[in-house]
């Protein structure tokens, strides 16, 4: 599955977010302290697969 665009709005840090054209690989860095908004993206990320699952995307 390739994934084209997300937008995360209101999810720990993160108060509104959009990701669009992403390409076949994308590597994100930032800071490594706890709740920043790298992590949260990465949660965010990892969520992708279980809410398709269950029909929220």
């Amino acid at each position: 599955m390739k994934i084209e665009g997300l937008r995360i709005k209101n999810f720990k840090i993160l108060q509104d977010i959009t990701l669009r054209n992403l390409p076949n690989m994308a590597v994100f860095l930032g800071p490594t302290v706890q709740e920043n908004p790298l992590s949260s993206m990465f949660l965010a990320f990892c969520m992708i697969p279980s809410l398709t699952m269950f029909g929220q995307l």
